[in-house]
């Protein structure tokens, strides 16, 4: 993801609100940050209209990680590799953002 339009320069750090370059720091702020977003929704899980399509989607993910970065709850334009902790260092296995894209369109 090195040098994405969502990363820091000659970086592979995504760009953020609160400017976290390290990358390590920032994983770790970022865990907390979801995980006590995902807590209130389990408190109050209304805080989502719960629609079941792709604006449900869209909305569930600005929740998590709004307050963190300024693109989410939109559509990527590049595709991502994201490491994580908990996959060994692996990544998930992000759609081709074109294929979303299309989605998004329906």
């Amino acid at each position: 993801m090195s040098d994405g339009k969502n990363c820091y320069p000659d970086s592979d750090v995504l760009i953020n609100k609160y400017n976290i370059r390290d990358k390590v720091l920032l994983e770790k702020f970022e865990i907390q940050k979801v995980f006590a977003k995902l807590l209130g929704l389990d408190v109050k899980p209304t805080r989502i209209a719960c629609t079941y399509d792709v604006e449900h989607m869209v909305n569930i993910h600005k929740y998590l990680f709004g307050d963190i970065y300024e693109w989410a709850g939109t559509f990527r334009k590049e595709n991502l590799y994201k490491n994580a902790r908990v996959l060994s260092g692996g990544s998930a296995e992000y759609a081709d953002y074109h294929d979303s894209s299309g989605i998004a369109a329906e």
